[in-house]
């Protein structure tokens, strides 16, 4: 269960969206990991930042993957 760990310092800019990577970075430091975290869908180490699936990923990863094979039909603005 704990496979594909990621650094959490490699994200912001990993991802393809607009804005400042100190912004985002901060974003998922203090709103989006602890709450990910606190839902049990991820492990955070806070002083790594290595990040692995958690106990109850397995929940929403089709849903994930649902909409991830469906991103271009969504409007712009859902994800």
């Amino acid at each position: 269960m704990k496979s594909n760990p990621r650094e959490e310092s490699k994200q912001p800019e990993e991802l393809d969206l607009e804005g400042d990577a100190d912004q985002l970075r901060t974003q998922l430091r203090h709103v989006d990991l602890p709450k990910l975290a606190g839902m049990k869908l991820i492990e955070w180490n806070r002083e790594t930042g290595r990040i692995v699936k958690g106990p109850r990923f397995d929940e929403v990863g089709p849903l994930l993957q649902l909409l991830n094979r469906h991103q271009d039909e969504l409007p712009d603005d859902c994800l």
